[in-house]
């Protein structure tokens, strides 16, 4: 099953994007055909599956990072952020004081840059 929802990304969008995501009543899914990437999800204490997806404006290609969370049939999107890849060693050092933490983290970013977000998602640094 598909869940849909309308999304401004910023505030020049005259007009809503649709966005359209497989759920399993579950968890979410992503088909190989679908344009965002789930960075992060879990079910949360009062139920509610929360998620964290990158998705490309649809116009300009800029990443965006939706957060949000699904309970029922409702589709709550708490923020929407430009993600910003100069950013990435604050979040870090925002999140970890430790520096060989910090170190390891920035090393598994560099092996494999795709995975940036999920990377930081793992180690609870929130972009």
């Amino acid at each position: 099953m598909d869940i849909c929802f309308k999304v401004h990304f910023v505030e020049e969008d005259v007009d809503a994007f649709d966005i359209r995501m497989r759920w399993d009543f579950k968890e979410f899914t992503q088909p190989d055909d679908t344009p965002y990437t789930i960075v992060y999800q879990a079910t949360r204490e009062d139920g509610a599956r929360e998620f964290v997806i990158a998705y490309p404006h649809p116009t300009t290609g800029e990443l965006f990072i939706l957060r949000g969370h699904v309970k029922g049939d409702k589709v709550t999107i708490v923020n929407t952020e430009k993600f910003d890849q100069e950013h990435v060693k604050l979040y870090i050092s925002f999140y970890i004081k430790d520096p060989e933490k910090q170190q390891q983290i920035l090393d598994e970013i560099e092996k494999d840059p795709t995975y940036t977000l999920m990377i930081m998602y793992k180690h609870n640094i929130f972009a």
